[in-house]
């Protein structure tokens, strides 16, 4: 049987209920429930598991809309995946050099909010 042997191509993201699709058309408070949902989920992988099909969320949370969000709690919830995005990756990564630098002046930042919580 021929359609035994082909499997859908799935755009999930592994066992992640939130799809890159979705956090590039999810807005205001949807936006935020995604990225939360998505942060919790990716505390559970481990950097030893596959993690091809993350690609598609790693993409999303590279583009600028994300890291350049107008929203604070956004893009702190970007930054907050992105590090476990960098985290399963490690010692790779799956950003261009242009987006790793640009992931990496938002983690900046937000870690100066640490210092400055009210900035």
């Amino acid at each position: 049987r021929v359609g035994a042997l082909w499997e859908p191509q799935m755009e999930e993201c592994g066992d992640l209920t939130i799809t890159g699709s979705d956090l590039k058309s999810a807005k205001g408070a949807t936006l935020v429930k995604s990225l939360q949902t998505l942060s919790e989920e990716l505390t559970n992988f481990e950097q030893t598991e596959e993690h091809e099909g993350l690609q598609s969320c790693a993409e999303a949370l590279g583009d600028a809309k994300l890291l350049r969000h107008k929203d604070p709690e956004v893009k702190l919830l970007t930054a907050c995946c992105v590090s476990d995005v960098l985290r399963i990756y490690a010692p790779d990564t799956p950003y261009s050099p242009d987006t790793l630098k640009n992931v990496f002046e938002v983690l900046i930042q937000q870690l100066n909010g640490v210092r400055d919580p009210k900035s």
